[in-house]
């Protein structure tokens, strides 16, 4: 999008492919020394032909909607919002387990907060399950008849988003009705549709399918008409042995068993935590990595050319794991677990920053100096820690001008006072949080939206915002050096600086502020100007049934990378509305793994009526936890006996 609108080399500074942040989840001893060259991000084929490619003309419609369907179509609108936000929300998630050489039971801690989208119903439910042969409790989401990350008797497993890049964009050229290939007309393959609509004709959809997958442009109203022919290239389910792998981790009773159980996932691609009541624990993310020889797969490749095609997947035994590692925890947090350069074809792409993953280092680290030991208590706390350890890094270059500044503005003055004094945690009586959220917003403008014809108000800039991995530019952009051509505003004769660009942007911010939040700033507190409740699917957020299935508006919390939020889209400029955050908090200790404690946010029930109906909502909301077991009301408990 970016680069059909402001060209190749505009793009790759809007969105630089192969960020790297130098810090790696998986301790030293397992990464190894192994090195390759990156591969090229652009394809000499594509700089050549993607300006000719792109449409010409593009629809004026400034909020994306992701629908397969006539947007025109107020019902299905509705839906395609409600698919939207949960598109929004598979990014961020948190996870450790600790030796227990470190804890004060002896046996391995494991902390497992999954961020996902808030929702009602909960996108994820709690289950306990027992059988002759076994007993385990945890989570599982709907439609699953498997525990997805909790416990058994001898086992506890959590699982985290791992970024491996296992996707191609693919640009085709049509001709002849069908598209080329080294030289030959290919045929489409085409897939119809009839969706029943109440009240309504039915609708008919067509997509067409080249060799590489499912056309976009056919199935996106928004999209598809911005876009050159573009298909998406997947690696498919493999074996799609992912339920005989759930089920597998249900019956394990040892730490290598849990391992051997995941290697038969297929279809997903999660980092896997997990840890057995002898003392073992590790880490395995067995997914189907797409090996590329050409490229990097971090922008589209020339489709009528075969140079750039998959060979094969990597094999899982050859993808990162550990097993025991000296330093005696492991953490995921969504960032690299490895450098980008591992592994002779790509392996992580636009992965969060390290911030959180840091946070969690630190506090261990801090809680087992001079002979300390860890308790369930401190993973549940840690859950809830709200630190921003990215403003601790950044502050820097406040200090460089804005801190000690002799600021004319009275308004400016105490606006740059109560930033600089902000202690860096995301609480709700804080201004910080506000101020340290415009400002990064504005400096997100003007540093990178010059580059785009349509600025910072156009559809392409606004749309690239309401996506997650959005929030990795923008905590990259502050790493960057005074000098960087990123911070020329290249509508203007003169060379920006960085600290030019944050002086314009502190005007910005203050300006936005002002005519959201007024000119009183103790109205700026981060709880005022966010308010957080879940949303039902079916009552959307400002309408006549919100009052009735959203739970009360309470005030907001943490950042995009704290350990604990309810993380919003930059794009959201107004409410900053936490879309994702987490749902539920476990942690277990294989001292007594039925002793464990979590919080889920709403109650099992997404029916009004119900009696569990948002029931946990407020405990979850003040960080209060529960025992697991039993993990249903005996209201809601039932017994399913086999038919011999």
């Amino acid at each position: 999008l970016m680069a059909c609108e402001a060209g190749i080399e505009a793009a790759l500074r809007i969105w630089p492919p192969a960020i790297d942040f130098g810090v790696f989840t998986l301790p030293s001893d397992v990464v190894g020394d192994e090195r390759h060259p990156l591969l090229p991000a652009v394809v000499p084929e594509i700089r050549e032909w993607l300006p000719a490619l792109c449409p010409t003309e593009v629809p004026s419609q400034h909020r994306p909607q992701i629908s397969a369907v006539d947007a025109t179509v107020a019902p299905v609108v509705r839906l395609a919002e409600s698919l939207w936000t949960v598109h929004q929300g598979w990014s961020a998630s948190n996870q450790w387990v600790i030796a227990g050489s470190l804890t004060t039971s002896g046996k391995p801690i494991l902390g497992n907060d999954p961020h996902l989208p808030h929702l009602n119903p909960p996108i994820v439910w709690g289950v306990e399950q027992q059988t002759p042969d076994y007993r385990v409790a945890g989570f599982t989401l709907p439609g699953l008849h498997r525990v997805v990350f909790g416990f058994n008797d001898k086992v506890a497993w959590g699982a985290t988003t791992n970024h491996m890049d296992r996707q191609d964009l693919v640009v085709h050229i049509e001709s002849d009705g069908g598209y080329l290939l080294d030289g030959v007309v290919q045929a489409f393959a085409t897939r119809t549709e009839i969706f029943a609509i109440k009240g309504q004709d039915p609708l008919t959809v067509t997509a067409r399918y080249t060799r590489d997958g499912l056309v976009l442009n056919d199935v996106d109203t928004n999209l598809g008409p911005r876009l050159p022919l573009t298909s998406l290239r997947l690696p498919g389910v493999g074996a799609a042995g992912d339920i005989d792998a759930a089920r597998d981790m249900t019956y394990a009773r040892t730490a290598t068993e849990l391992a051997q159980a995941l290697q038969g996932m297929d279809s997903g691609c999660t980092n896997w935590i997990f840890a057995d009541v002898d003392g073992n624990f590790g880490y395995e993310s067995p997914c189907r990595l797409p090996i590329r020889r050409m490229h990097s797969g971090a922008f589209p490749v020339a489709g009528w050319t075969g140079a750039y095609d998959w060979h094969g997947m990597v094999p899982k035994s050859e993808l990162p794991r550990a097993f025991n590692p000296k330093r005696g925890w492991l953490a995921t947090a969504n960032s690299d677990n490895i450098p980008l350069d591992r592994y002779a074809t790509t392996h992580n792409s636009d992965a969060p920053a390290p911030w959180r993953f840091l946070r969690i280092a630190e506090s261990i680290a801090a809680a087992t100096s001079e002979g300390g030991r860890i308790d369930p208590a401190f993973s549940a706390a840690l859950q809830l820690d709200v630190y921003d350890m990215g403003w601790g890094r950044l502050r820097e270059d406040l200090d460089l001008w804005l801190c000690d500044a002799d600021l004319a503005d009275p308004f400016a003055r105490d606006a740059a006072r109560q930033l600089c004094a902000w202690d860096g945690y995301a609480v709700a009586e804080a201004t910080g949080p506000t101020l340290w959220t415009l400002l990064t917003n504005a400096v997100l403008d003007l540093a990178l939206a010059d580059d785009l014809p349509s600025g910072y108000d156009g559809w392409t800039w606004r749309f690239v915002q309401d996506l997650p991995q959005f929030e990795v530019v923008a905590q990259w952009l502050w790493l960057r050096p005074d000098d960087d051509p990123v911070w020329d505003d290249v509508r203007t004769p003169a060379r920006e600086s960085k600290i030019d660009t944050i002086r314009a942007a502190f005007d910005l911010a203050l300006q936005r502020g002002r005519a959201a939040y007024g000119d009183d700033l103790d109205a700026w507190q981060w709880g005022l100007v966010r308010q957080f409740a879940v949303k039902h699917m079916f009552a959307g957020g400002d309408g006549a049934l919100s009052g009735l299935l959203n739970t009360p508006a309470l005030p907001g919390f943490g950042l995009p990378e704290t350990l604990n939020k309810s993380q919003f889209n930059r794009a959201d400029r107004d409410k900053m509305y936490g879309v994702v955050g987490a749902p539920v908090r476990m942690t277990v200790d294989l001292a007594d793994p039925w002793a464990s404690a979590f919080a889920l946010a709403g109650g099992q029930s997404g029916w009004p009526k119900s009696p569990h109906y948002g029931e946990r909502f407020q405990a979850w909301y003040a960080g209060q936890a529960t025992s697991l077991t039993p993990a249903m009301q005996p209201s809601i408990r039932f017994t399913l006996t086999p038919d011999r």
